[in-house]
């Protein structure tokens, strides 16, 4: 918070928080304490008079389907938005969205592996994409990317 301050004191601009929880993170509980700690900052801002926040990235991290164990987006776009709604309650929809998916041709049988897990052409990179935008009555936009 003390740099938010004094960077404002220098005449500089902080528009927001950005932050991220890690690669394929499949614990849910970190975006929860992440964006739980983004909105004290946000509120301690807010209190000590500083009014020019409006943006909350929350990074990438969002775990890929790789096999049965790693939980549906969905569940963690759920969790995401009850805490947003909860927490910046003037943003209103969370969009996910398959921005599209590349499948690498397979390698020579020679160099095929087991230890390897895109060594058949089974393997696809699935990239998606997901948005909030705010309510008509906010001027507020919260931000995820990936």
């Amino acid at each position: 918070m003390d740099l938010i301050l004094a960077a404002d004191k220098v005449g500089l601009t902080v528009e927001g928080i950005s932050f991220h929880v890690g690669s394929q993170t499949t614990n849910f509980k970190n975006y929860v304490a992440a964006i739980n700690l983004a909105a004290n900052i946000f509120k301690e801002a807010k209190d000590r008079g500083y009014t020019k926040m409006n943006l909350l990235d929350i990074g990438g991290g969002f775990p890929a389907p790789y096999d049965d164990t790693v939980k549906p987006f969905r569940e963690l776009a759920s969790i995401i938005n009850r805490e947003l709604n909860r927490l910046f309650p003037r943003t209103s929809r969370f969009s996910p969205s398959r921005a599209g998916s590349f499948a690498p041709p397979p390698p020579p049988p020679s160099q095929k592996s087991s230890a390897r897990p895109c060594a058949t052409a089974n393997c696809v990179i699935t990239l998606t994409m997901a948005f909030i935008t705010p309510s008509p009555a906010s001027s507020s936009t919260i931000a995820i990317t990936t």
